[in-house]
């Protein structure tokens, strides 16, 4: 499996690290490698596209607080856990919150809150790989914006699911 976390002691550089589960349910992980965001992150959510794919969203840090909120795809290599990255793309603006579910080995989505409208919504996401190779030239292509219905207060509580490849469940505290 794959952690992501945002380290306090390294002015909130975001670390992911690979671990592993044995048989007798012992965690070990291999050395955390540094994600791209070199100011600082907040708001990290991560999701397994697979056995060694995954996604990860976060907000970069800026002098005034919340930055730009981030996708990137990574891999796991099999053989000794190398972590590669795909390059970031943007997602929209004052949106924290995330929640990223898995609906395929190319396809994800995107739950999340805007604090500055109080809105929610849901993005699709699609991801072209030319090859295991090549994490590095991946793209992350969004479909539209849907809104979650609320009452224009701001979410406290989000979280979604996965029920199947076409069904999301999302939950949230509004208000």
């Amino acid at each position: 499996f794959v952690a992501a976390y945002a380290d306090p002691t390294s002015h909130d550089q975001g670390f992911v690290t690979v671990g592993r589960v044995s048989d007798n349910l012992l965690l070990t992980f291999e050395i955390p490698v540094p994600f791209l965001a070199k100011t600082g992150v907040v708001g990290i959510s991560i999701c397994a596209l697979g056995p060694a794919r995954f996604a990860l969203t976060f907000n970069r840090k800026n002098g005034g607080g919340h930055g730009p909120p981030m996708v990137i795809v990574g891999s796991v290599s099999e053989d000794d856990n190398t972590v590669l990255f795909g390059k970031e793309v943007e997602v929209g603006i004052h949106l924290d919150g995330f929640s990223l579910v898995f609906l395929a080995a190319d396809r994800f989505a995107m739950v999340y809150r805007n604090l500055r409208t109080k809105a929610a919504g849901i993005r699709l996401a699609s991801v072209s790989v030319s090859s295991e190779d090549e994490i590095e030239d991946c793209e992350v292509v969004l479909g539209s914006e849907i809104f979650l219905k609320t009452a224009g207060r701001v979410l406290t509580y989000l979280q979604a699911a996965s029920l199947s490849p076409s069904r999301i469940a999302v939950a949230y505290a509004d208000g």
